[in-house]
Order: C-alpha cells, then sequence, then structure tokens
C-alpha cells in the first residue's frame, strides 16, 4: 500500500502559483527619465537654459584642458582655439600637488607674500552643450566657479603699406573657470598640498603701452611637480 502522504498528494495535488499580468508599460517613463537628466545636468550648470540659446561659447582656458596637457580630451573635439589673451582681471595662481595630475587654481584673493598678475591662457569656440560637462568635472559652484570675464587680445594691423601698426588690445567678454575663494582659503598650505606659483616676467606682451615687463601666470607642463 501507498503511504497516506502518497495518496493524499495524488487526491490533492498542490496548487500551482497564479501567473501574475506583467505591468503596463509606464506611459510617463521618457518623461520621468528626460526630468531626471534635467536635474543632473542642472546640479552644475544651473544656466545650461541660456548657454543653449547659442550654438557655442567663448571659453578662456588656462588649466589642464591645454594642449598636451592631460584633460585636454574635453575640448579637442569640442573647440576650436581662436587667439591667445590674457585675463583683464589679476589674479594669483595655486597648483594643487598631484604629481601628473597636479592642476592650477586661479584665485581672486590675495595672499601675503603673493603678487596679483594677469593670466595667460587661449581661447576657444566650445559647443555649448559640452560645457555642462566640463562643469560637472570642475563641480561648478562647489570647488570652481564659471563666471563671464574679460580677456585682454593684443593684435596688429596691417595697413594699405603694408606697414605694421602698434599693437592695440581688445576686451572680450569670455567664459573662465575661478576657484571658490571661500571653499579654497581653509586647504591651503605652504607648499605640502598646495602651491603657490611665481608670475613670468613679460618682455614681449604689448610693448609700447605700459605692459612690457609685466609680470603674468601661466600653466603647461613645466609647472607640474
Amino acid at each position: 500500500m501507498q503511504p497516506v502522504t502518497q495518496i493524499k498528494a495524488l487526491l490533492y495535488p498542490a496548487p500551482k502559483p497564479l501567473a501574475l499580468p506583467e505591468p503596463p508599460p509606464d506611459p510617463h517613463a521618457a518623461l520621468k527619465r528626460w526630468a531626471a537628466q534635467c536635474l543632473e545636468d542642472n546640479q552644475y550648470t544651473p544656466d545650461l537654459w541660456n548657454l543653449e540659446r547659442f550654438n557655442t561659447q567663448l571659453l578662456f582656458v588656462c588649466n589642464e584642458m591645454l594642449p598636451n596637457c592631460r584633460m585636454h580630451h574635453l575640448i579637442e573635439d569640442y573647440a576650436v582655439k581662436r587667439v591667445t589673451a590674457f585675463t583683464h582681471d589679476l589674479f594669483v595662481f595655486w597648483r594643487k600637488n598631484l604629481g601628473d595630475a597636479s592642476y592650477p587654481i586661479p584665485l581672486t584673493h590675495r595672499y601675503p607674500g603673493q603678487v596679483k598678475a594677469p593670466i595667460k591662457g587661449e581661447v576657444y569656440k566650445i559647443k555649448s552643450e559640452q560645457l555642462k560637462h566640463i562643469d560637472r568635472w570642475k563641480m561648478n559652484g562647489v570647488y570652481f566657479e564659471r563666471k563671464q570675464v574679460f580677456v585682454d587680445v593684443p593684435y596688429r594691423n596691417i595697413e594699405w603699406d603694408k606697414s605694421v601698426s602698434p599693437v592695440k588690445i581688445e576686451k572680450v567678454p569670455v567664459w573662465m573657470y575661478v576657484g571658490i575663494d571661500a571653499y579654497w582659503e581653509e586647504l591651503l598650505d605652504g607648499g605640502i598640498q598646495f602651491t603657490p606659483l611665481k608670475p613670468f616676467i613679460n618682455t614681449t606682451y604689448v610693448p609700447k603701452i605700459g605692459y612690457t615687463d609685466h609680470p603674468y601666470y601661466f600653466w603647461n607642463k613645466m609647472q607640474l611637480e
């Protein structure tokens, strides 16, 4: 004879679990993804709506996005160099000491023993869309602020008789990433994690109009530790 448990199993088989129907697709899924992307973009680029009114922006580059520097890929395929320029306002220049990953920090506040001077860099015409990726990398509004500044662009005119005019200056509004003093000032030390950079003495920038021998800062691979 079969055991009672086997007889019961034959007479009263266990019910199969009911297969629940799949939930219908969310009709607002695409809208939710778009809203989430907008929130992510606006975290570091709150003015994205204004930037995207134009296809391109002018960006002053004086940091590790310069050619032959480690972060140049952020602008390499998205921007075209226009001119070399100098900031109209004066800054101090610090370096965060990270070996090959060191980077510069332009600040507006002058610390004891430092010289405020223009910063030499390059002006790029960059796609507006790319600025949000750079904002995220630079932590715009936290560590750095992307702000509009003026740069001085020196140039000469070639006259009708092929003579060259004296050097002239064109002031151009551009975007620039400037360190937020309130964040960095408590971190700066005497050369352990941060080093104040020394300005270079300029002997060629805009002669005969008051800029001869004017010091300026600039960033290149020679500034790494």
